[in-house]
């Protein structure tokens, strides 16, 4: 048993072997070969450290979790080989492993992005998160997010306080079809919405205006109307006019319980400036 253990090992230390060299160039592999012991140690512990590194600040979902290990070995063995090129100029080991950090960096946050980690700007978590998991969008267009969601990273490494919701939103419009664009705004807005409609209800059993209103009824109207006027002042953020048009639209049809408790803000502001007269419910 012990000597099919000592095997056992013996091979995956030979296997580990073989796969960093074929990760490695003529000239690197020749820098490996000439301290081939030393190296072996080192690229053991930079390869752990990396991966631990990523996979304890970020989620990796199993699927991707062997492609991952694949590119850190390939980039930690490669930038291990300038500790030996050269050993004496800290400069130039810093200036080469940072352009070999740069050459893998899009593939890493590719897995991360798919893994549903919010690196990029702040609406790409919902494309990965949960239209992909729901197959409400393409692998073709799975592709397109993920190159935009990786551009949109650097955008915001250069500047973290830019507004990336005009990118985002061209982003959107651009590759997705009414229907997906709509429950894309359905997700993003699906908690405030209801929140806000479960208030909605509460008002109007505070003012006594639900004896003939269902409560379930009411509250998924005023929920769906909510979704509407938050879609429109996402799709019209930068400009107030149009904002303004789309919310007048869409109050022409609001529901019976979002009238009544429209009547009761008119109220309550009339009462501040002396108002009055009588409303209607």
């Amino acid at each position: 048993m012990r000597k099919l253990l000592m095997t056992f090992c013996m091979m995956c230390a030979i296997f580990g072997a073989v796969a960093q060299i074929n990760y490695l160039n003529e000239e690197e592999r020749s820098v490996y070969l000439h301290h081939k012991k030393e190296f072996d140690a080192r690229f053991e512990i930079a390869r752990q450290d990396k991966y631990l590194d990523l996979t304890t600040c970020y989620v990796v979902k199993d699927e991707y979790a062997n492609k991952l290990r694949t590119i850190i070995e390939t980039q930690e063995a490669r930038k291990l080989v300038f500790d030996f090129l050269f050993p004496e100029d800290q400069k130039r080991r810093y200036y080469e492993k940072a352009k070999i950090e740069k050459e893998y960096s899009d593939s890493i946050d590719r897995i991360l992005l798919l893994s549903g980690n919010d690196i990029s700007s702040p609406n790409m978590p919902i494309v990965f998160n949960n239209m992909i998991d729901y197959s409400i969008i393409t692998p073709e267009q799975v592709e397109i997010f993920l190159a935009a969601a990786i551009g949109f990273k650097k955008d915001l490494v250069k500047n973290p306080r830019r507004d990336m919701w005009k990118k985002e939103l061209e982003l959107l419009q651009n590759t997705l079809n009414d229907e997906q664009l709509e429950r894309f705004f359905t997700i993003k807005n699906a908690r405030i919405a209801m929140r806000d409609a479960q208030n909605y209800w509460e008002r109007l059993k505070e003012a006594g205006l639900t004896s003939d209103l269902d409560s379930v009824k009411a509250v998924n109207q005023v929920y769906i109307h909510k979704l509407k006027i938050m879609e429109a002042t996402d799709i019209y953020t930068y400009d107030d006019a149009q904002k303004r048009e789309a919310w007048a639209a869409i109050d022409q049809y609001a529901p019976t319980p979002v009238k009544r408790v429209y009547a009761i803000n008119r109220k309550n502001t009339a009462k501040k400036q002396g108002y009055r007269g009588s409303f209607t419910w």
